[in-house]
């Protein structure tokens, strides 16, 4: 199946930009459990910097929750570099973006999905941190959206968490606080499924897919329907890791 590129996925973010924040209570649940955990670890950074920044849920957590000197931000859909006191934005790809140096922090919340070579990422990562600096992130599992997934056999390919655990290992970095939720969302109808998702400007199906809304909704109805409505299932995952010093 093919994949979406980084740009066609910015570009199904800004069309939602709007929206996101409403629909997004996973992500900013999420967020909330990773800024606990950072803070657990420490609160006092030199430099942070963060991935997929977005709309700023979880930069405002940073902002609210930790000290640090300096924080970068970035994210696809930023258009220019800028620099303000204290905060710098780097704009593009985080694949190819250009790291500071020493790096204390380097978090994201639910981004590392939508990078298709996790590992050269996460080895870049583990050259820009500090000596012990930490990895604090978020990602979605293998079930993440399952129902979808089992009508059209499409959708994006999430890695599990012993995937992810063995590619952040693989990088010489400490694993030192990991977990995984199983969150079934209940909706009133398939249809208010597919409105949640498209409004946080994710296409769950994948751009490739040929299927028809209807066949869907119909499908999703007759196997996923309860009492209550149908449900939708989302897979967070988190770790934090501290680099391994030669």
């Amino acid at each position: 199946m093919k994949t979406l590129s980084a740009y066609d996925i910015a570009e199904k973010f800004k069309k939602r930009i709007n929206t996101y924040d409403k629909e997004a209570f996973i992500q900013d649940f999420m967020a909330n459990l990773l800024i606990k955990e950072i803070k657990k670890q420490r609160e006092n950074y030199k430099t942070v910097f963060e991935a997929g920044a977005g709309t700023g849920i979880f930069t405002n957590r940073i902002k609210k929750e930790l000290s640090f000197r300096k924080l970068y931000i970035n994210d696809i859909i930023y258009e220019e570099d800028l620099c303000y006191d204290d905060i710098s934005v780097i704009a593009g790809d985080i694949c190819s973006a250009v790291f500071p140096d020493n790096i204390d922090l380097f978090c994201s919340n639910a981004m590392l999905q939508w990078i298709n070579d996790k590992k050269s990422l996460l080895e870049k990562i583990y050259y820009a941190l500090s000596k012990n600096g930490l990895i604090a992130i978020s990602s979605f599992g293998k079930d993440n959206f399952l129902q979808i997934k089992k009508i059209s056999g499409a959708g994006l390919e999430y890695n599990s968490w012993e995937e992810l655990f063995d590619m952040l290992s693989a990088c010489k970095m400490e694993i030192i606080y990991t977990g995984e939720k199983h969150l079934h969302m209940v909706f009133p109808s398939a249809q208010e499924v597919l409105k949640h998702i498209k409004r946080t400007g994710v296409n769950a199906c994948g751009k490739y897919w040929d299927g028809s809304v209807k066949f869907l909704i119909n499908e999703y109805e007759k196997k996923f329907k309860k009492n209550n409505g149908v449900y939708l299932t989302y897979h967070p995952i988190w770790f934090i890791a501290r680099k391994k010093n030669a």
